[in-house]
């Protein structure tokens, strides 16, 4: 059992009355009951010696004359022998105490109940789960007889009985139990008691083991909150107090949010470190799970002596063949292996795995877990037979256990095995199998804090990545990439919530071919065999004693069990055959391909042969040779929509997705092309869609050099330039020019071959904090050869969208110091330079109007919106956190905020061309994933606007100014340009600058230093470019 269950089962019962009254008023029994008096004083003062030979002595005066007390002293001295894990003195007490109250109450009292209970828990506590339930539903019985099926009584019950139940695996008896004892006790006690604060605990404990992790966090932090006002008011329990920050602490460490996980755990080990004390099993409890955080942080030494320093505890209190033992084992084991010490683990998981097979049986979750950590073990010393057959047991044991939050784990070590074997299309499949296992926990996510959702996919975004990767190395480009927007549309999803037929998207699962699908619909024939025989065996495992027809039933289970897992094992057999078949004749199909670095121009030759009516034969041949070239090129896109098709999850799609974005590339003109950018852990992936056709390139650095080099050149180029430091430019460069050996290079050619000009970019993860126009070919930065964009999927169906032929601009401002942000006193010029407010305007250069300080509010924002203004520009701080959609605001001219939530839900940007955030203050808080930066503009687009323009990092208000002006001058001097382009060229005047100021200093408009990527580099446009 676990420790917190013991724990909770005692504090259950600490909360119980004994149902009798002690010592009748008898003039000769005073010293008796001054004895007891002492004792349980003692008891009371947490002086549990003292307490015990006071009992002894009370009882050896009451056992003769006064039997009835003589049982309640028992039961007391077996709740202190329990918390002091003095496990046979604990039962020989409860076990006196049951015989005496049966003999002077006759059998079916409640007293007798209350010492069932106490029994009960010590076998719960020593893992003799048949036992404690046997014990259990002999109190429940007698509970329900002498008080009805209503007394608060049972529902301590109840409880014990589905601490049991889920400690066999049997979740929904567990919660059926703790639900009925949840309503018993809000009747008894109303909704602040600390039973009811451990009812929500242990229920949310049932839900946190099911992947549903919404209600366990709603139940939990109720829980804590009842258990702090107790302590307020001094009537609760500091024990209890630790265990539900412990538990907290726990669902946090599931969801991959180790630092707060790791603070729960820290608060409950100071309280347990005093209060059951340093030698008890919740202390143990706690060095276990701090252990674990600290392995989970890269403390290794940390968590082995957490890990070794709870095992003692363990085995002193236990013996060597507890279940909590094993689980110490099983931590001391993982930390070998993350340690690459394979050989060391692996006796360490054996051991746990015979431990838990004695206590629960070969079929229950527990069992899959130990196989999955030998067969990782197995796997660091490449050892994959032996990996496999493991992995192929435990997948089979996880379904018949029916815990959602242990399947994805296997299929991913079981995909990562198969590959390890070159066996890439059947690790695929399996890995496709992860991945809509994890996309089956994340529609539980929904109703949590965006933080928390962000955080449960961090530690397992590599599951899709290796997925993404697999595919790509296949050259299935439009499967890899459907992989990839799970991440980003999570990302989307983080920061800003969609409407209700939106949410669908969260449930989006990984699509087959039909050649997988049809090997994924066998599997899940065989994934509910195993969930019948394991509803069948948990039965059986529920009941103390089996009559022998139960027994022979029981056993014509099991041995289908074997048999679904042998046949299993021979399915996955033949899936490995099959798809490696399938493997080599797409080997085949590649090298007929010839991917080679003409394949874009290759695709163009077609397609201008395509349109071509008179032929010769010469060229007729070549069309007829480049077709197949082509159609290779597409065959595993046209396999995978075919399947998108009949797959009804995708009934309410635009499934032609990169079929259809070809047709808007050519559509687009302008030279536009689409690049999507997939950082996986070993390497950078790199898809290019071009009018004609994808095709797939990689860098060969991994997501750790990559992320350092972003975090080291933004910190470079963001940094105003100091006259003083003109030597700190050539880091600038070099560090441009490294990452666009990783980014732009490996492109470079397909990019020149597609004659492309405008770059639509699809970035990952921490690239949406690069300054992407900013890097250095060693000539040219990419801002001179490219017009660039950022593409989101929230403006897919704007992008063709023609553009407002007149523009006029809503100019909206902050000038003076507000709250704790700076005065901007440039935005009134800058505004002013833009915004032609009459035609007697001397300055301007769009039509509009401009409203500044108190007339900035909420109200104006509106009345612009309704107006119609084709632009609005904003000129003041934005404050974006990651965290919830709250803390991300706009500050209003008048002194208020104007929360991201807000604008969500009371503004419609429908109509609006162009929104301009020129922010002088971006604070983003550390380096993140670069959600919150493709966030916003995602959001702002969703409300109607066609799109967006924003800064990386705070710019000086003058090179904001100045950048803003050129940009509308240009888009309003030539009706042709489009906004990009304008942008574009505002980036070159001010790359120019330095030389004008050299060479033509008459005609310089900009300052020397404008030259320098901070002024220019920030600003980004995401959305329809036109």
């Amino acid at each position: 059992m676990n420790n917190q269950s013991y724990v909770h089962i005692l504090l259950s019962l600490l909360l119980l009355s004994l149902s009798i009254t002690l010592f009748a008023a008898q003039p000769d029994r005073e010293i008796h009951r001054a004895l007891y008096k002492q004792a349980r004083q003692a008891e009371l003062n947490n002086q549990p010696t003292q307490a015990l030979a006071g009992y002894q002595q009370a009882l050896e005066k009451s056992r003769e004359h006064w039997p009835k007390d003589s049982a309640a002293i028992l039961y007391l001295m077996g709740g202190i022998h329990l918390q002091q894990q003095n496990w046979a003195a604990a039962i020989a007490a409860y076990k006196d105490s049951v015989s005496l109250r049966k003999q002077h109450y006759g059998a079916q009292h409640g007293a007798v109940a209350v010492s069932l209970n106490g029994l009960g828990g010590v076998y719960a506590a020593l893992g003799d789960f048949q036992q404690a339930k046997k014990t259990y539903e002999q109190a429940l019985h007698i509970d329900t007889q002498a008080f009805g099926d209503k007394h608060r009584k049972l529902a301590v019950d109840l409880n014990n009985l589905a601490e049991v139940a889920r400690e066999l695996g049997d979740f929904s008896t567990a919660e059926s139990y703790l639900k009925q004892a949840l309503e018993i006790d809000k009747q008894a006690f109303g909704l602040d008691s600390s039973r009811i604060a451990l009812r929500f605990s242990n229920l949310a404990e049932i839900y946190r083991q099911q992947g549903q992790y919404a209600e366990a966090l709603v139940l939990l932090k109720k829980a804590l909150g009842i258990e702090q006002k107790l302590l307020e008011k001094q009537e609760g329990n500091a024990i209890n107090l630790g265990i539900r920050l412990n538990n907290l602490g726990q669902l946090y460490r599931t969801l991959g949010q180790f630092q707060k996980a790791e603070n729960y755990y820290q608060q409950a080990l100071g309280i347990w470190a005093k209060d059951p004390g340093k030698d008890s099993v919740l202390y143990a409890t706690g060095l276990n799970n701090r252990g674990w955080i600290a392995q989970a942080l890269g403390q290794p030494e940390q968590a082995e002596a957490d890990y070794v320093a709870a095992g003692k505890i363990l085995k002193a209190a236990f013996g060597d063949k507890h279940p909590d033992v094993a689980i110490n084992l099983n931590n001391l084991a993982l930390l070998a292996i993350e340690q690459q010490q394979y050989q060391t683990a692996l006796p360490l998981l054996e051991q746990a795995q015979a431990i838990w097979e004695q206590h629960f049986g070969k079929a229950h979750a527990k069992m899959a877990i130990a196989l999955h950590n030998r067969a990782k073990a197995h796997f660091g010393l490449a050892q994959y037979d032996q990996a496999e057959t493991l992995l192929q047991q435990a997948l089979g044991i996880a379904n018949t256990a029916g815990e959602a939050t242990v399947l994805w784990t296997i299929q991913d070590r079981l995909a990562q095995t198969l590959a390890a074997r070159q066996q890439k299309n059947a690790a695929i499949l399996i890995g496709k199998h992860a991945v809509n296992s994890l996309q089956a926990l994340r529609s539980n996510l929904a109703q949590m804090d965006k933080e928390l959702q962000r955080s449960f996919l961090e530690d397992k975004a590599d599951v899709y990545r290796r997925v993404a990767g697999w595919l790509l190395d296949q050259g299935r480009h439009t499967e890899a990439s459907q992989i990839q927007r799970m991440l980003k549309e999570e990302e989307y999803f983080d920061f800003v919530r969609r409407e209700q037929q939106q949410e669908k998207a969260r449930v989006i699962k990984a699509s087959y071919t039909p050649s997988e699908q049809n090997w994924t619909d066998k599997a899940g024939r065989f994934y509910k065999r195993f969930g019948k025989v394991g509803s069948q065996l948990r039965k059986f495992r529920l009941k103390p004693k089996l009559e022998k027809q139960e027994q022979q039933a029981q056993l014509k289970v099991r041995g289908r069990l074997k048999k679904t897992l042998n046949e299993f094992q021979g399915h996955l057999k033949d899936l490995k055959t099959a798809m490696q078949v399938e493997e080599e004749q797409i080997a085949v199909a590649r090298l007929l391909a010839s991917e080679d670095k003409n394949l874009v121009t290759q695709a163009k030759e077609f397609q201008q042969l395509r349109i071509k009516t008179d032929l010769s034969d010469a060229e007729q041949q070549r069309k007829t040779q480049l077709r197949k070239l082509i159609n290779q090129a597409r065959i595993e896109f046209n396999a995978c929509i075919g399947e998108y098709k009949q797959a009804k999850q995708f009934a309410d799609k635009n499934l032609d997705t990169l079929r259809a974005l070809q047709g808007t590339l050519r559509d687009l003109g302008h030279g536009v092309v689409l690049v999507h950018y997939l950082i996986t852990p070993e390497k950078l992936r790199i898809l290019l869609t071009t009018p004609d056709v994808q095709v797939c390139r990689e860098s060969p650095v991994s997501a750790e050099v990559l992320n350092e080099k972003i975090k080291q050149y933004r910190n470079l180029v963001k940094a105003k330039p100091d006259p003083r430091r003109r030597h700190l430019v050539r880091f600038v460069y070099k560090a441009s020019r490294e990452l666009n050996k990783w980014l732009i290079a490996p492109i470079a050619e397909d990019l020149k071959q597609a004659g492309a000009k405008t770059l639509m970019l699809s970035l990952d993860g921490r690239l949406r904090y690069l300054p992407i126009s900013t890097l250095f070919d060693g000539k040219q930065f990419l801002a001179e050869k490219y017009a660039v964009v950022m593409f989101t999927e929230a403006a897919r169906d704007k992008l063709k969208d023609a553009p407002t032929s007149n523009w006029s601009l809503a100019g909206l401002g902050v000038t003076k110091a507000l709250r704790d942000f700076n005065a901007l006193p440039s935005v009134s010029k800058e505004l002013n330079d833009i915004v032609k407010e009459h035609d007697q305007d001397p300055q301007g250069v769009i039509p509009g109007m401009v409203e500044l300080n108190e007339g900035f509010d909420q109200d104006t924002l509106q009345t612009v919106l309704d107006r119609g203004y084709p632009v609005i520009h904003i000129a003041s701080h934005f404050v974006f956190q990651p965290n919830t959609d709250q803390d991300t605001y706009l500050l209003l001219g008048n002194g208020e905020i104007l929360p991201l939530s807000q604008v969500r839900s009371e503004y419609d940007f429908n109509g609006v061309d162009l929104l301009t955030l020129s922010a002088c203050q971006t604070a983003v808080g550390s380096m993140t994933k670069g959600q919150e930066i493709e966030g916003f503009g995602a959001m702002a687009q969703k409300q109607g606007a066609k799109s967006v323009m924003a800064t990386l990092w705070p710019v000086d208000d003058q090179g904001t100014g100045a950048f803003m002006e050129h940009f509308y001058l240009s888009h309003t001097a030539d009706s042709s340009l489009t906004k990009v382009d304008a942008m574009q060229q505002a980036q070159k005047a001010f790359i120019d600058a330095r030389r004008m100021a050299k060479e033509q200093p008459e005609q310089a408009k900009y300052p020397k230093d404008f030259s320098h990527p901070y002024y220019w580099g920030p600003f980004i446009l995401m959305g329809n470019w036109l």
